[in-house]
């Protein structure tokens, strides 16, 4: 039989909370972030998403869902057009944003870097104007200035973020409140990273 990781958890997340899911590796992390998302079941019981939240979800698997034969343009355009679109200027507005300039538009996606990557992967989950974010490790392959934009996006950031990350810092800048699983449940801080910590 598989390993229980979870039972009896009941979460609630209210509506533009920036929350951080902390806990040691195997506490099932990426498996509750996964149930959020929609991409695996619950063995027993069932996830709840609220009336009209439109979830966007960035996995640690992100590059897989970027076609590396398309180019930087080609991939942002295809995800602004399936959602609504607009003129041609705030969409080259947008790239820039997200740091792509004209060097970088045409370059195929698969010769990005990790951190190129994760920026179209951001700029494309964005097209899809979610209002529940779930990022399972974002930083990973960014270097500082990516960290840097990233961080700034999400605190401008309307909606409601869910996210698993082992980069303190980074969770103590986005951080509004904190979930911690361990063995014996799942325990909600209704403050920041140093909230959390000073509570523990």
């Amino acid at each position: 039989p598989g390993k229980v990781v979870f039972r009896n958890a009941g979460i609630e997340i209210k509506r533009g909370e920036k929350v951080a899911l902390v806990g040691r590796n195997g506490e099932g992390k990426t498996t509750l972030m996964r149930i959020m998302a929609g991409t695996r079941e619950p063995t027993e019981g069932k996830a709840v998403i609220g009336h009209n939240v439109v979830p966007g979800y960035l996995s640690q698997e992100f590059a897989e869902t970027i076609p590396p034969d398309l180019t930087v343009y080609r991939n942002a355009k295809n995800a602004w057009d399936a959602h609504g679109g607009g003129p041609e200027k705030v969409f080259r507005n947008q790239l820039g944003a997200f740091g792509f300039d004209e060097n970088d538009v045409e370059k195929p996606a698969g010769v990005l870097s990790g951190g190129e990557k994760i920026r179209l992967a951001f700029l494309r989950l964005f097209f899809t104007a979610p209002n529940l974010l779930l990022l399972d490790e974002p930083t990973t392959h960014l270097d500082l200035d990516g960290r840097r934009l990233l961080e700034d996006a999400l605190k401008k950031y309307k909606g409601t973020i869910f996210l698993v990350s082992h980069d303190i810092d980074f969770v103590r800048a986005v951080a509004t409140s904190v979930l911690e699983i361990t063995r014996e449940g799942i325990r909600q801080f209704p403050g920041g990273y140093d909230y959390y910590c000073e509570k523990r």
